[in-house]
């Protein structure tokens, strides 16, 4: 199945929860602010060069939900790695601290759509795949064939921690399920 891309890495909920308990370190923030005033516009540009079958960027709803919303509406199931997932410095500290965002608690709910649901929870990255984002990157789907090159592309774009962090496994009439390993 397709290739699922991250452009950005995720945290900035965390990391901004952190800041505003005084618990942020700068390089933190450095970081954040760097990838929050990257804009999306190339890397949209290279997914639709290379046919990307869906495309959404990640903000309020986290990873999760947005990655949800991208089955429903294509009407597959996939599985998200969590290990690939790219973070930002800090961010898996402040979620092991307990340092969440206000929307975190609503994004958690979407926990009953992992199939997979006990051993998910025991990744590193779990909290974090529900963490708001704000001007997060553009999560997208491209043929497992193209995401060599499409990758390639959004690193010399500037994109240096896009990645592919999962698979669309099969047609579904029920695509609300997702499987994280």
């Amino acid at each position: 199945g397709d290739a699922i891309i991250l452009t950005k890495p995720i945290g900035t909920g965390l990391i901004f929860a952190a800041d505003m308990r005084g618990r942020a370190k700068a390089r933190w923030l450095e970081e954040s602010i760097y990838y929050m005033t990257q804009s999306n516009k190339e890397a949209a540009e290279i997914l639709g060069t290379h046919q990307a079958s869906s495309c959404t960027d990640v903000t309020g709803f986290g990873l999760v939900g947005h990655l949800l919303e991208i089955l429903n509406a294509s009407k597959v199931r996939a599985k998200l790695c969590a290990d690939s997932v790219p973070m930002l410095e800090g961010s898996a500290h402040c979620a092991d601290s307990g340092i969440f965002s206000s929307l975190y608690p609503s994004n958690l709910q979407q926990c009953h759509s992992v199939e997979n649901l006990a051993e998910a929870r025991l990744k590193p990255a779990w909290p974090l795949l529900f963490d708001p984002q704000t001007s997060g990157g553009l999560l997208a789907s491209v043929s497992s064939e193209k995401s060599v090159i499409v990758l390639k592309e959004l690193h010399e774009a500037g994109y240096a921690k896009a990645t592919v962090i999962g698979h669309v496994t099969e047609p579904s009439d029920r695509p609300e399920k997702l499987v994280v390993v």
